[in-house]
């Protein structure tokens, strides 16, 4: 799996990406919540525990407004 730094780096190509992309063909601004996750935050969990980690981390970023990222925290 990824690092937290990893997988910021990734998210920041994902967030620039669809900026881009969204802006070529709808002319408009599109923004994007993610809630991330790794499994050096929760070792040893299965993909379940994750997955819900990172929905939770989804909804607070939601909640903060768009382009936001947030990372669970335990």
């Amino acid at each position: 799996g990824c690092g937290k730094e990893q997988t910021q780096a990734i998210i920041r190509q994902i967030l620039k990406q669809v900026q881009k992309e969204t802006a070529d063909v709808l002319h408009e601004r599109v923004t994007v919540s993610i809630g991330a996750v790794t499994d050096q935050t929760l070792p040893g969990h299965h993909f379940e525990t994750l997955y819900q980690k990172a929905d939770e981390a989804l909804y607070a970023a939601k909640k903060t407004g768009g382009n936001q990222v947030v990372f669970y925290e335990h």
